[in-house]
């Protein structure tokens, strides 16, 4: 109905034409709603009209009305926008919105590197869209600068098309800062999740370098008070052993002819001791924090790689 519209305003019957317009308008008004971008290039298709016919107040109140109605479409308030970049737009505004400061913070990565994906993608997909648009301009632009001697109708109709190409064209454009935005917002939760974890772990590390710290003095104290009392008792033991005997009456000490034995049996039971934890932390070495996570999710692959290779057997065994 709308390029009937045109086509008998091409032919010169702006009656009709305005009349048909009209008609045309009112149904978008009441289908798609007062805001709607289809609604509002039928606005302004009217109002050309208005315009040729030579009512120039009403055309004028007209644009001005389309003039109100495309700034608010490029600014934050039209609700009929590219659903996708709103859509980011929207998760990203949840993220915001989930940043806590009391508790131990767990951001989803993949959550947000999988938005960040998004975001990219609409990004580069409006960037080749205004880059199309443009090109359409610049191509409409040569065609109408190259047929100037054409009849009257076909310039209002080269116009008419010209203004809807360039209303197209800042809304892309509109589109792509908002998508732009909506990046770079994102890439800042990115950064701010990896610096406040990093920042909650230092603080972490701080606490636990605090508590080896006093630990550190603790164990300073204990090592001050072994190595005073420590020579003292060894000595103790070595004269309290049955080696030794001590005549009161003739106040003499005497040393048993026996005593190698204590030294044959306590050096090489101190070399097996030590050479037993020298072997045993070969044979069975400690631990670490984080290997055994590792252990089991290769484990897991080991034990799915094995499934997938059953059932692709099976399936050759059925098929055979």
């Amino acid at each position: 109905m709308g390029n009937l519209a045109v086509t008998l305003g091409d032919m010169g019957k702006l009656e009709q034409a305005a009349a048909l317009e009209k008609e045309v308008l009112e149904k978008m008004q009441r289908i798609l709603g007062h805001e709607h971008p289809d609604t509002i290039s039928a606005m302004n298709n009217f109002a050309i009209t208005l315009g040729d016919m030579g009512k120039l107040d009403e055309a004028a109140a007209m644009f001005q009305e389309v003039l109100e109605k495309r700034q608010r479409i490029l600014g934050d308030e039209h609700p009929a926008t590219d659903q996708a970049v709103w859509t980011i737009r929207d998760k990203v505004r949840e993220t915001e919105s989930a940043r806590t400061s009391e508790h131990k913070p767990e951001p989803n990565y993949r959550h947000l590197h999988d938005l960040a994906r998004h975001a990219i993608h609409v990004s580069e997909t409006l960037a080749l869209a205004v880059m199309a648009a443009g090109s359409i301009s610049q191509q409409h632009l040569e065609i109408m600068g190259g047929a100037a001697d054409t009849d009257e109708h076909s310039r209002r109709a080269a116009k008419r098309i010209g203004n809807r190409i360039v209303f197209y064209e800042h809304m892309l454009r509109a589109l792509q800062c908002r998508a732009a935005s909506n990046k770079e917002r994102l890439m800042n939760e990115i950064s701010l999740a990896f610096n406040t974890v990093a920042q909650y772990d230092s603080g972490i590390s701080v606490n636990i370098g605090r508590a080896a710290q006093v630990d550190s003095a603790a164990m300073k104290t204990v090592a001050f008070l072994t190595l005073t009392f420590l020579p003292a008792t060894f000595i103790c033991a070595i004269f309290s052993m049955s080696f030794f005997n001590y005549d009161p009456a003739a106040d003499s000490w005497t040393v048993s002819r026996k005593f190698w034995i204590y030294w044959a049996v306590a050096i090489p039971t101190t070399f097996v001791t030590a050479l037993l934890w020298h072997y045993w932390r070969t044979v069975f070495p400690p631990t670490l924090i984080g290997e055994a996570s590792e252990i089991d999710q290769k484990a897991h692959a080991i034990r799915e790689k094995e499934t997938s290779n059953h059932h692709g057997s099976s399936l050759l065994e059925d098929l055979a």
